[in-house]
């Protein structure tokens, strides 16, 4: 049987995979919360004890609070890298705001709205929002009580992009693991993988090179890539002596 380099190329091509299609109806899995123990940062703190971080430390009995009787007051949060945001939960303290902003931010300095509301009345306001960013904000401009602003919990919750410091896959996503019958990350998040599996490399090398694997990553965007060594037919590993670049003779 005859082997032409063609054939070895479709075989190459005919193997790159798109990512798979999830099930009519499916439901999507929830983003997870992000915002637990990364870096907080405010405008004032009132007093010792009462530190930015308090907010984002998963406990309901630890806050930050503000100065008292100043507007505008902020806390924000740094995600480590760009992220898309998609649920937002504040559980205030009595001193609460009436009116607030939400904010993301590529950067920590130009700030896009993604929530605003003049008729903040304190407890827990659990927000569905859309927008993509690293920093995430709460902006406040009024007070609904003399006292400043105070959080018990700013939780944000979202994904990574694979930008702004995850720009790889195994950045982005890091230790996999099943989640169902799904595929999760370890942000817990479905993901689905595209890669490619090569033809036999023993007879193809010249498929299998810098170039072809930066159009696979760069173009293609492939996570996986899996190497095929034809090692039980004929009981060899490497180009039998009837090979040539243009096939090989059986």
């Amino acid at each position: 049987m005859r082997r032409s380099a063609r054939a070895g190329i479709v075989a190459v091509l005919a193997a790159l995979t798109l990512p798979l299609s999830a099930p009519s109806g499916a439901a999507t899995a929830a983003d997870p919360l992000v915002s637990q123990g990364k870096t907080a940062t405010a405008s004032s703190v009132e007093a010792t004890g009462l530190e930015p971080g308090r907010a984002v430390d998963g406990s309901t009995g630890t806050r930050w609070a503000s100065a008292e009787g100043a507007d505008p007051q902020w806390i924000r949060v740094d995600l480590g890298q760009a992220h898309t945001v998609s649920r937002v939960r504040l559980v205030w303290e009595t001193a609460h705001a009436t009116a607030y902003r939400i904010q993301t931010s590529p950067d920590g300095s130009s700030w896009s709205d993604v929530y605003a509301t003049t008729t903040g009345d304190g407890g827990t306001d659990d927000l569905t929002v859309s927008g993509t960013g690293r920093y995430v904000r709460v902006y406040g401009t009024q007070r609904g009580t003399p006292w400043g602003y105070s959080l018990w919990e700013l939780e944000v919750y979202g994904a990574p992009t694979g930008g702004g410091g995850g720009g790889t896959p195994v950045q982005a996503n890091g230790q996999l693991h099943v989640c169902g019958i799904k595929l999760c990350n370890e942000h817990g998040k479905q993901i689905q993988l595209r890669g490619m599996s090569s033809h036999g490399i023993q007879w193809y090398p010249q498929c299998l090179n810098d170039a072809s694997l930066d159009a696979l990553a760069g173009d293609w965007k492939a996570d996986v890539l899996r190497i095929s060594m034809y090692i039980q037919e004929d009981g060899y590993e490497t180009n039998p002596p009837a090979c040539s670049p243009t096939g090989c003779m059986h």
